[in-house]
């Protein structure tokens, strides 16, 4: 790490950020026995953003940048390897007993809709039962049993907390819904439950992992569009995590660009998506579909993401990079600004460099920082072989 971390932060509200994460990192062990590994995945490294209230963030990049992963680290569902997370201001003990406060607060909708819906239970049960283990008043839960004697029967208050989420979530006559099994479903309608679902608690904060790659693209509309209703209606702030920078930018305030577990570019969607300043965010931009483009992408990255259990120094996207210099392959760049709340982590935009350090990589530097590593780090032997 090189200097603090640097800070992705969405539209500025009143009373601090809702979610702060500070220097998060991730690094998954590789071979070796439970107790001494022979290396790391670095999947997410040094990362930090803020959520605001009421504030669409999307996590863009392609596949195995980590973005999914951060998307876990926010919701405590792995540990991770260094960095903090706060909430509301609080700061959120690594091993702290407050979890299911703190996922009553941070809800996370998974990709795929119909693995994370139990296919032997209907509807009704997959949402009357986070409002049980988070003691919703009336629903016969934990903290929500002193609540019962005096208020309606159980069965009523959570028939019409049912009807209620279905009916937010346009699964309409919620009645014909509620009886429904995940294989009945379509997988617009699945998607529509599992948000549902998490609605189920009142959280702040909505993290959708993917939420609509899995879906027909001709109903994929309805569920970004769904997002932006709960975010306008409900003041709930969302984290879209996604590969395609053409919704991000329908659905988002702010896009932060990752790549190979770090952030590369962050900004105010539209700016960010008509100026990228990244090399990397423009290969992205030149990758998706335009109807309004007047001539052909030209795709001038080349090769392929790098081992993340041995990423090469300086800035990761370098190897691939048709503008690299030599200080590139050497320090990993901090985000610059390059516009109004605009920063990009090149070092195309940071100023008071030697000739030396702007000097183009020749070819061959470029070749060998690209190559596959080894399996196994030089200093290890493979299995079976003596080192």
């Amino acid at each position: 790490m090189t200097g603090p971390s640097p800070v992705v932060a969405g539209p500025e509200a009143g009373g601090g950020p809702l979610l702060e994460a500070s220097g998060l990192t991730k690094h998954f062990p590789v071979g070796g026995t439970r107790f001494a590994a022979r290396g790391v995945v670095h999947a997410v490294d040094d990362v930090s953003l803020r959520i605001a209230r009421g504030a669409i963030t999307a996590i863009v990049g392609e596949s195995g940048s980590g973005k999914s992963t951060l998307a876990k680290l926010l919701a405590r569902l792995i540990k991770p390897t260094g960095g903090s997370l706060a909430l509301d201001g609080k700061a959120i003990a690594a091993r702290s007993r407050a979890g299911r406060r703190y996922a009553r607060q941070v809800q996370l909708v998974l990709q795929d809709p119909f693995a994370s819906l139990n296919p032997i239970h209907d509807v009704r049960y997959h949402l009357v039962r986070p409002l049980k283990l988070h003691g919703i008043p009336g629903s016969g839960g934990p903290d929500g049993e002193n609540n019962v004697a005096r208020g309606p029967r159980p069965r009523a208050v959570l028939d019409q907390a049912v009807e209620d989420l279905l009916s937010r979530v346009a699964l309409t006559p919620p009645e014909a819904f509620a009886a429904k099994y995940p294989h009945e479903l379509s997988g617009g309608q699945r998607q529509r439950v599992a948000i549902a679902r998490a609605l189920a608690v009142a959280p702040a904060i909505l993290l959708a992992d993917e939420p609509v790659s899995m879906l027909d693209v001709s109903i994929r509309l309805g569920v970004l569009n769904l997002l932006a209703d709960l975010r306008e209606r409900d003041g709930l702030a969302i984290v879209y995590v996604t590969h395609d920078i053409a919704s991000a930018r329908y659905l988002a305030d702010t896009i932060a660009v990752m790549y190979a577990g770090r952030i590369v570019e962050t900004g105010p969607a539209a700016a960010l998506t008509d100026q990228p300043a990244h090399p990397y965010t423009q290969l992205l931009l030149s990758a998706a579909p335009d109807p309004d483009r007047a001539q052909r992408p030209s795709l001038r990255g080349k090769g392929a993401p790098p081992n993340l259990a041995t990423p090469p120094p300086g800035c990761r996207f370098h190897p691939r990079c048709p503008h690299a210099m030599r200080i590139c392959a050497e320090t990993v760049p901090t985000l610059t600004e390059t516009g109004a709340g605009q920063a990009s982590a090149c070092w195309l935009h940071a100023s008071g460099l030697s000739g030396a350090e702007r000097a183009p990589l020749k070819i061959a530097d470029l070749r060998a920082a690209s190559e596959p590593p080894p399996p196994y780090p030089d200093d290890a032997a493979e299995p079976g072989k003596e080192a």
